[in-house]
């Protein structure tokens, strides 16, 4: 019944356990599908990888305490399974000497009580032989004290065999017990695995977002390079086409005083 009872209640925090995580990556879906991928959006981005990161750990954290406290009482469990165990095997051969006691005393019994009806009916046959009494007179006492040696054996039978049933049926729920807590370790050790992998995620974006930062923090550099370089040259261009309009207005004006001169 308590093994039932136990039994029922930790399937039930199995279950919650289950829904809770559930609930968790939801949340962290929510959260995620809440931030635009635009520019403009860091900000945003790295409160909610932070959230999920910190959320993560502290399910970690907390998957990492139970696991301990289970190991905990498995041990406990382990040394009561094992010292029960024992009391048991000793309590079994204490039970199979007492039945043998008790076997062993019933055919005597039946053995002396054939002896003592014999006897009755050889002293009812031959009244005149007075060793007979005497005879009859000992087997009656050895049968009272067989019979009292029986009954005496039968109870310490009766209540070292309930012993015992009593402390297999314990063993049995330590077992139980420890089964069951083995299940959850593996639960939280899978939740935690769960968390890990949530982490790395965040992780791997982190690294992919700093990639793309760098990229195009790059690209940037290499077109804000090339537009000085492209803005250079239209400068230059133009302080070459300035020059050449200037030179081409001295010659012309050169040409017009030559003009003057020879006339």
């Amino acid at each position: 019944m308590i093994a039932a009872a136990l039994r029922k209640k930790r399937q039930a925090l199995l279950k919650i356990i289950k829904l809770e995580n559930e609930r968790m990556a939801k949340l962290t879906r929510e959260e995620e599908s809440t931030v635009d991928v635009e520019d403009g959006e860091d900000a945003a981005k790295a409160t909610v990888a932070t959230k999920v990161t910190a959320r993560a750990e502290a399910t970690i954290t907390s998957a990492t305490a139970n696991i301990a406290s289970y190991k905990t009482k498995i041990t406990y469990l382990v040394t009561k399974i094992s010292t029960s165990t024992t009391k048991v095997v000793t309590l079994r051969e204490k039970v199979t000497k007492l039945k043998t006691t008790i076997d062993t005393k019933t055919a005597e019994l039946l053995e002396v009580t054939k002896s003592l009806r014999s006897k009755q009916e050889f002293a009812e046959k031959n009244p005149s032989v007075s060793s007979t009494a005497g005879q009859i007179s000992e087997l009656k006492i050895e049968i009272s004290t067989i019979e009292k040696l029986i009954k005496t054996t039968r109870k310490e039978y009766v209540k070292v065999y309930a012993e015992s049933l009593s402390l297999q049926k314990l063993i049995d729920f330590f077992t139980t017990q420890k089964k069951e807590y083995e299940d959850e370790i593996k639960v939280q050790e899978e939740l935690m695995e769960e968390q890990k992998a949530i982490i790395a995620e965040q992780e791997e974006k982190a690294k992919v977002e700093a990639a793309v930062k760098a990229v195009t923090k790059a690209q940037s550099l290499v077109f804000s390079t090339h537009q000085k370089v492209v803005e250079a040259e239209e400068e230059l261009n133009e302080a070459k086409k300035t020059k050449e309009e200037k030179l081409t207005t001295l010659n012309t004006e050169k040409l017009d005083e030559e003009k003057k001169l020879k006339s």
